[in-house]
C-alpha cells in the first residue's frame, strides 16, 4: 500500500511539469500548409468533351488540360493521361492513353462501339500519379 501511495505522489508531482503541445498560430499552419503543396504538388485534370448525350456508333472527342490542384495553373507532372468509358456496371469499354501536345493540352476521342446498350456511362480521366496519391 505504500509503494501504491507514494507512487501516486510520485505521478502527482511529475505529470504538471511535463510539457504539453505548443499552441500552432494560424498564420503557421497556412504556411505550412503551402510548403507541403510546393513540395509535393498535386495535378488536376479538368475534361471537356464535344456534346453532352452519344449515340452507340457515335465517337466521343475530348480535350484535356491538367492544372495544378491549389494555384490552377497549367503543369505538367504526368507524361500521360488516360481516359476511359465506363458503363454503369464500372466495367471499362474503352480506354485510350495520350501525350499532351506542345500546348500542354491532351486531345482524344474513344470509338463508342455500334451494339453498345443504353444507359448512363461514365467518362474518368485520370494520370498514374493520381492512382497512388489515393
Amino acid at each position: 500500500m505504500y509503494k501504491i501511495i507514494c507512487s501516486l505522489i510520485l505521478i502527482l508531482l511529475v505529470v504538471p511539469s511535463l510539457p504539453a503541445q505548443e499552441k500552432v498560430s494560424f498564420d503557421t499552419i497556412t504556411s505550412r500548409m503551402a510548403e507541403q503543396l510546393n513540395m509535393y504538388p498535386k495535378e488536376k485534370l479538368h475534361v471537356h468533351i464535344d456534346r453532352s448525350c452519344y449515340l452507340p456508333g457515335d465517337t466521343l472527342w475530348f480535350k484535356a488540360y491538367m492544372v495544378n490542384v491549389s494555384s490552377h495553373i497549367p503543369i505538367r507532372l504526368s507524361r500521360y493521361v488516360y481516359v476511359e468509358l465506363v458503363n454503369p456496371e464500372n466495367e471499362t469499354i474503352d480506354r485510350v492513353k495520350i501525350r499532351p501536345d506542345e500546348m500542354n493540352q491532351f486531345h482524344g476521342y474513344i470509338p463508342i462501339p455500334e451494339n453498345l446498350a443504353g444507359g448512363n456511362y461514365s467518362l474518368l480521366a485520370y494520370t498514374r500519379y493520381m492512382l497512388f496519391e489515393e
